[in-house]
């Protein structure tokens, strides 16, 4: 390079901006454009020309366009692009080499505007086998630019380039961070948010974070009856208010798309891009990621623009990331959402179901000459286990049941049901209630369908007239019979109902005098536990009765029920606690 006198001294403050230029890693736009105002007057002082200029790839760009960012003394408006291979600044782009027109009026690729432009030279600023930009010199005067100029002007356009690549890389590099940093936060805050609404007010403010964007839109897959599944939409912003929009199917445009090729869509020029289907005109570029959860496409996350060629690979990558974890998300909050639904249909259907077992249960004893009878269920759940039953009768024998089913809640009830059904329809009179367990054990064995359900059961048969009380036992607790202060446990045991076919029971006959008092229990009263642990035991409900002397049924009742409290002391239930008790107070 040839540098004489004066010119040599005008370069020295170009190489000073241009080593500035270099060292500008993470310089703004801003600072960007106030080197290159330098530049531009010390350009000029060592290569005569007129107008200077800088241009810009635009990012994602389909065909690829540069954008003027500085200009002084070129002709054209201050946005002007230019596709890559047209004009000379897009040739230079094109063949990544510098392009010199010495006479304009004589070169096809000039873009002629408003001035005296008679020569200019184009230079690619090359960064990494790719170009970046373009610097653009234009001169007043023909055969302005000769080697030297060319030298200049590459030399110029390689500290540019320089600068503008590592520019590029502390920006994305803080952009990938910042992105990094966003999708933990979010992916903390989506895994928290249970209700879809705050869920999709989240997705909004956090997209905003990381990408700009004019609308967005979710949408999730409805693979119904119809013979083309359809993407429902779930939820939608634009311009920061929520918005409805229509179904769309999978055949349509970018979101179909999306998920037809599991891959994501990105529209740059909406109106002559076939994949884009939006009704609203003002869009310009659009961006859709299918929501994967697991190997299931489950919806559609699309972001509108109405600018072009707006949204870029990166950003579709981002959002790929961000979709699956919103695909999680909304997939948690679907699923609470049902779980709370079918929570409130099982607590009504439970809240049906024991109102129906106080009515089988009889929430009042019946009434019969000579005899009282109490009763007193207290379930661990909302269903009871247990059951019992009275049959009073006027000329005949008086009975009652108490029964106890393995297991506790829906399925226990239900069963015990059944047990208390077949109790009535196979009751006969003048039968033994040894021969009633067995039927009924007969007809369970017919009907059982899992092993380990079973039921624990005692009957007792008063009869009047003969002062006897005949007792069967089939595995629950034993009866006790309170007489004048003084209680007594009968020795009745047996197997369990439901468990063997072709079982025998064995009847134990006492008598009972007026006064006296029999009481049946379920094994939850017994076995109930204080806070400690310590179990109420058949001592202490001997004791408790022992107490009672000669009171009602109810206050008997009353005091072991009490006694019992006080012994759980707030403790939990763990089994269902059931009481009934029956007292001769007469002759029949």
């Amino acid at each position: 390079m040839d540098l004489r006198g004066d010119a040599k001294t005008d370069l020295l403050p170009l190489l000073e901006v241009l080593t500035r230029v270099t060292e500008m890693v993470g310089a703004s736009e801003a600072d960007l454009r106030t080197l290159f105002g330098e530049l531009a007057v010390h350009v000029r002082r060592v290569i005569d020309c007129e107008g200077f200029g800088v241009f810009l790839t635009v990012g994602g760009s389909k065909p690829a366009l540069l954008e003027l960012r500085y200009a002084e003394g070129l002709p054209g408006p201050p946005c002007l692009r230019v596709p890559f291979g047209q004009h000379l600044v897009g040739h230079a782009a094109a063949e990544r080499t510098a392009v010199i027109a010495n006479d304009v009026s004589k070169d096809p690729r000039y873009l002629s505007g408003p001035g005296s432009t008679h020569a200019e030279m184009a230079v690619p600023l090359l960064a990494r086998g790719r170009c970046v930009g373009v610097v653009d010199l234009q001169a007043t005067c023909v055969d302005a630019f000769g080697d030297r100029e060319q030298h200049i002007a590459e030399l110029v356009a390689s500290r540019v380039a320089l600068a503008l690549d590592n520019a590029h890389l502390v920006a994305d590099l803080t952009r990938q961070n910042q992105v990094l940093a966003t999708l933990l936060e979010v992916s903390h805050e989506f895994s928290t948010l249970l209700d879809v609404n705050a869920l999709m007010d989240v997705v909004a403010t956090v997209m905003r974070r990381l990408i700009r964007y004019d609308s967005y839109a979710v949408f999730l897959l409805d693979e119904g009856e119809d013979a083309v599944p359809t993407l429902r939409h779930f939820a939608g912003y634009r311009h920061g208010r929520r918005e409805g929009l229509e179904s769309v199917s999978i055949d349509e445009g970018a979101i179909g798309a999306a998920v037809r090729t599991r891959r994501p869509v990105l529209v740059s020029h909406a109106l002559a891009d076939p994949d884009h289907d939006s009704t609203r005109g003002d869009v310009r570029s659009e961006v859709a990621v299918p929501l994967r959860l697991r190997d299931r496409v489950m919806g559609v996350l699309a972001l509108e623009s109405e600018r072009e060629d707006f949204f870029t690979q990166r950003d579709a990558e981002t959002l790929q990331v961000l979709g699956s974890q919103l695909a999680a998300a909304i997939e948690n909050a679907r699923l609470h959402g049902q779980t709370v639904q079918d929570s409130a249909a099982l607590k009504a259907d439970l809240t049906a179901a024991r109102r129906i077992q106080r009515q089988l249960l009889l929430p009042r004893a019946p009434e019969c000459q000579g005899i009282e009878f109490v009763a007193f269920n207290q379930p661990a759940r909302a269903l009871s286990g247990d059951f019992y039953d009275f049959y009073p009768s006027v000329e005949g024998p008086v009975a009652m049941l108490l029964g106890d089913v393995s297991g506790k809640g829906a399925p226990a009830a239900l069963y015990g049901a059944l047990v208390l059904g077949l109790f009535r329809s196979l009751q006969c009179p003048n039968q033994a209630p040894a021969e009633l367990l067995h039927d009924v054990n007969e007809a369970l064995v017919r009907r059982q369908s899992e092993p380990s359900t079973y039921a624990a059961a005692a009957f007792a048969q008063w009869s009047p007239a003969r002062k006897e009380l005949v007792v069967v036992n089939s595995g629950a607790p034993r009866p006790l019979v309170l007489r004048r202060g003084t209680e007594r446990y009968l020795d009745a045991t047996g197997v369990p109902l439901g468990m063997f076919q072709g079982t025998e029971y064995e009847q134990i006959i006492t008598t009972l005098e007026v006064g006296d008092t029999l009481i049946l229990a379920s094994d939850g009263v017994f076995e109930s536990r204080d806070p400690s642990g310590r179990e109420f035991g058949s001592d202490r409900v001997a004791e408790v009765v022992r107490s009672c002397g000669e009171h009602s049924a109810r206050d008997v009742l009353d005091v072991i029920v009490a006694a019992l409290q006080q012994h759980t002391a707030g403790a939990a239930i763990h089994d269902d606690q059931t009481i009934v008790i029956m007292r001769v107070t007469g002759p029949s």
